[in-house]
């Protein structure tokens, strides 16, 4: 029996051990998967307060920023009505922020600055690219400083090309012609610096964003006006080499500068609004600049 009696403790101790075992490895186990949630909370988890007010200054960007180009587009009888629906709009838009954002606990407010004048020139129906009075050769905007969604859509009919020509005072210029390229499909060339940059594709319309530097949407590596000094001027020539549409923004008001453009009317060419987000742990303040870098309304100038 004692013999028996040693056999049954020796199984006793190895239970007792291979237990231990066990419920070391569920320990390890546990450990192990309290880490892998505590990791990926953090990773989900807002490390910086000041990140959600960043969210917001995006957020505002967008939002009044489409604002403003709608405004440019429904509201430019003149530039004070210009100013008075832009201001109603923000105090419109913050009040409905303000709604959403305090649910979180968080207080906003978005308040206009400022709103600088300026004049937006647009042919928003296709037809030949020509002065009011017909012209093929003539100046769009002359002694500007500054120029924002230059917007070009183009089909051209001629191997020989329309062009577009930003120059200054002092005899540097930035081009950009679009011409057929003999089998039906549009080409892009641009000349900057004393260089030429020639961007073919093959559609026979194309959309050239001359501000942005974009052909169909795609980075085209240019620069506007690139190697040219403020103020300038921006002519066309030869404009009845192609049809379509075109539309750009420009720092002067109406009357301010010289332009032969058939369709000019009042903007707001930027404007700065004052963005505050106010929760327990921070409270961020910053201006926002905004300006209607899209084409406003549905008709968004594109191919």
């Amino acid at each position: 029996m004692p013999q028996g009696d040693d056999r049954d403790g020796d199984r006793g101790q190895m239970l007792l051990v291979a237990a231990l075992g066990l419920a070391v490895a569920f320990v390890a186990l546990a450990l192990v998967l309290n880490a892998v949630v505590f990791t990926e909370n953090l990773a989900t988890r807002n490390p910086d307060a000041a990140d959600d007010a960043l969210a917001f200054e995006g957020a505002v960007t967008e939002g009044v920023g489409g604002l403003l180009a709608e405004t440019n587009r429904h509201n430019d009888t003149d530039y004070a009505t210009l100013d008075d629906a832009l201001r109603a709009g923000v105090v419109a838009w913050d009040a409905n922020a303000s709604r959403l954002t305090a649910a979180d606990g968080t207080v906003t407010a978005v308040e206009l600055r400022a709103a600088t004048n300026g004049t937006r020139i647009v042919q928003e129906t296709a037809g030949a690219f020509t002065a009011d009075d017909g012209a093929t050769a003539w100046m769009v905007a002359g002694d500007v400083s500054g120029v924002r969604r230059f917007v070009v859509v183009a089909d051209p009919a001629s191997t020989s090309p329309v062009s577009v020509n930003v120059s200054d005072g002092d005899g540097d210029y930035w081009r950009v012609d679009v011409a057929d390229d003999g089998s039906g499909d549009a080409t892009v060339t641009v000349t900057e610096n004393g260089s030429t940059v020639t961007i073919p594709h093959d559609d026979a319309t194309v959309a050239v964003d001359l501000t942005e530097g974009t052909v169909n949407g795609s980075d085209a590596g240019v620069t506007f006006a690139a190697g040219v000094d403020a103020p300038f001027d921006v002519t066309v020539s030869d404009g009845d080499r192609a049809t379509g549409r075109y539309q750009l923004f420009v720092d002067r008001e109406l009357g301010a500068f010289a332009t032969d453009a058939p369709t000019t009317r009042p903007a707001i060419y930027r404007a700065t609004v004052d963005v505050t987000v106010h929760r327990s742990s921070v409270t961020y303040e910053s201006p926002v600049a905004l300006a209607p870098e899209d084409a406003p309304g549905n008709d968004t100038l594109t191919q």
